[in-house]
Formats: structure tokens, C-alpha cells, sequence
């Protein structure tokens, strides 16, 4: 586990110093990482970036310890990106081995890279929550799986999608039911401490040359689709493309139940993605990787 862990941390460094310019870049916006946690610390910020406090508030208690905001942000990215990706080996060595493992932490740093876009730190924590997740539920411990969903409530939207995996894996109800009302109960809760704010998008927004406003992006997702490709970029046709090897490589006949895992999961969560986020980046679909890698290392592992 040591080894893991050191590995972990070394490429999390390594690859948060390949995206500093992103992380440089977005120090000022008031949507996405480092320029985001001030106004969520104040209660001020707009829906959603208000309800996601789990990185905000782990860096206010960091902040305690390392005084320089912009450092204390960088160790906070490069924590919770070696998280995710020790999560991931711990899933895999816990699923099936060793080898596999490391293999599958190396493809993971590989999937960082797709997804460098703008700064956003939280799909880390989610990768980590969903790693974590499932390997709670593998072993059975439901103070663990309490744990994810809480976390992974205080961090993003799609936590809503961990009780519909619960399920799938071990058809109770009774906890389901449980895990749905957990995550209602920490919206709730957020939204009583903070008041109800309105959406960002609502308001209306302009990145780069687009003005952004409503929470529909279908057709602009269609747009972008019939414009073309567009390689050095991160551009829909770029996560259109991982999306379809990763659909290839779950439902591959050699895992049984990988088709269900579509039909219940991934399908619904990138039918949400194309409707109310831009297609285009990657990091929404970050997670996915929990699903993604253990079906290209069995099939790697077969040969």
C-alpha cells in the first residue's frame, strides 16, 4: 500500500505541474477552481459551485497550516488528484490484484490528461468518492459507503448516481431507499446554511466568445457535434470518441454484467452530461473510469 501511496502522489505531482498554465489561467474566474473558494467561503457564490464545499472548506482548513492561498491550493490539487488515483489501485487490488492494480492507477493518470481543460479540482474528489465506493460495497462496509455518499454530496451533483449503483450490485432496497434520503438530506441541509441561490447559468455567463444561459445544452452539444473535429483541442468530438471506446471496451463480453452497468449507470449519466453540461469536457465524465479501466484491464489481463 505504500508503494501505492508514493506512486500516487509522485504522478499527481508531475501532472499537476504539465496543467499549471490551466490552473494559472482560471486563478481569476469566480466559476471553477482556486477563483470559486472565496465566495463559497463567504456564502455568496452562485448554484451549483455554492453547494460543492468539500474542496473550499478543505482548503480553509489547510489554509490553517499554509498561509500562501495560491500554494495551499496546489497541495490541496495535488492530495486529492494522488486520492483518486490510489483510490482507483485500492478498487482494483481489492477487486482482483496487485498487477492489475498498478496497471489500472497508470491508465487513470493517463484519462487525467484527457480531461485538462479549465481548473476544476472536485472530479478528483469524485473519482476517489466512486473508487472508494465501490470498494465498500465489494467488502460490504456500509459505514464506508455512508461516508462516500456524504462526501460525494458535499462535492458534486452526480452522487445521486452511487445509491442506483448500490442497488444494481446488491438489489436492496432498503439501503437504496437509505442512500437516496442520505443524499436529499446533504442537499437539504447545504441549501438551509446557504439559502437557495440561483444558477449561474440562469443569470447568464460568457466564456471565451459564447454567452451561456439556461441549463439546457442539448442543442449546443448538437452544434458542436456537426461542426467537425478538431484534434488539439479538447473538443466534443474528442470526448465524443472516449466516450464511444469506453462504451466499447464496458460492454465487452468479458465482463457478464457489464451491459447492465450501461443500462443502469453510464448510459443515464452520459444522457444527463449531454443534456445539462457542455459535452465537451471531459472532466464531467471523469468518474466513468471506475467503470472504464477495470474492462480494458480484463482484457488486457485475458491476453
Amino acid at each position: 500500500m505504500i508503494p501505492a501511496i508514493v506512486t500516487s502522489l509522485l504522478i499527481a505531482w508531475m501532472l499537476d505541474y504539465s496543467q499549471y498554465r490551466i490552473t494559472w489561467k482560471n486563478y481569476q474566474t469566480r466559476f471553477n477552481g482556486y477563483g470559486s473558494i472565496p465566495d463559497v467561503l463567504k456564502g455568496v457564490a452562485l448554484a451549483p459551485m455554492q453547494y460543492r464545499v468539500f474542496v473550499p472548506w478543505s482548503f480553509w482548513v489547510l489554509n490553517r497550516a499554509i498561509r500562501s492561498k495560491p500554494l495551499c491550493y496546489e497541495v490541496i490539487k495535488i492530495l486529492f488528484m494522488a486520492l483518486g488515483l490510489f483510490s482507483m489501485w485500492l478498487m482494483l487490488n481489492t477487486l482482483w490484484n496487485s498487477q492489475l492494480a498498478y496497471v489500472g492507477l497508470l491508465l487513470t493518470a493517463v484519462f487525467y490528461t484527457v480531461q485538462f481543460q479549465f481548473d476544476y479540482t472536485e472530479q478528483y474528489v469524485e473519482l476517489a468518492i466512486w473508487a472508494q465506493f465501490v470498494t465498500a460495497v465489494f467488502v460490504g462496509d456500509v459505514g464506508w459507503m455512508v461516508a462516500c455518499i456524504v462526501i460525494g454530496a458535499l462535492t458534486r451533483e452526480p452522487v445521486v448516481f452511487l445509491p442506483v449503483l448500490y442497488l444494481f450490485a446488491k438489489q436492496d432496497i432498503v439501503l437504496f431507499t437509505a442512500f437516496c434520503l442520505l443524499v436529499v438530506f446533504v442537499f437539504f441541509v447545504l441549501r438551509m446554511l446557504y439559502g437557495w441561490k440561483e444558477n449561474y447559468l440562469k443569470k447568464g455567463v460568457i466564456i471565451g466568445k459564447e454567452y451561456f444561459s439556461g441549463y439546457n445544452h442539448t442543442f449546443k452539444n448538437i452544434k458542436d457535434i456537426k461542426e467537425g473535429l478538431n484534434w488539439p483541442l479538447h473538443t466534443t468530438w474528442y470526448s465524443m470518441l472516449l466516450v464511444i471506446l469506453s462504451f466499447i471496451a464496458i460492454c465487452y463480453n468479458s465482463f457478464p454484467q457489464s451491459i447492465a452497468y450501461c443500462v443502469y449507470v453510464v448510459i443515464p449519466f452520459v444522457a444527463v452530461w449531454f443534456c445539462r453540461a457542455m459535452f465537451h469536457e471531459t472532466r464531467v465524465g471523469l468518474q466513468l473510469v471506475v467503470f472504464i479501466i477495470p474492462m480494458i484491464g480484463r482484457l488486457l489481463y485475458a491476453y
